[in-house]
């Protein structure tokens, strides 16, 4: 059915979080960090939680002006694993 399979996704998600050692929050603000940016400046941030190669990673997009910054960062570590900006 589709609520088992909901809560199966569900159930991954929270022990993908489990083991993650930052919050979403830490990453976004290692992200903006890195872009020299803060929050109040940046729209659009959204964040994802996934799996990369068996690695955690938080994928953080935000939008600032006309740029787009791409950030995927290491969930246990913390650690940025690619940063990527783009003007749209």
């Amino acid at each position: 059915t589709e609520s088992a399979a909901k809560n199966a996704a569900d159930k991954a998600e929270g022990s993908m979080k489990l083991m993650a050692k930052i919050t979403a929050k830490e990453a976004v603000e290692k992200a903006l960090s890195h872009a020299g940016l803060k929050e109040s400046e940046v729209t659009d941030i959204d964040t994802d939680l996934d799996r990369d190669n068996g690695v955690l990673v938080y994928e953080v997009d935000f939008n600032h002006g006309s740029t787009e910054y791409d950030y995927d960062i290491d969930a246990q570590t913390g650690e940025i694993i690619s940063a990527d900006k783009s003007h749209g």
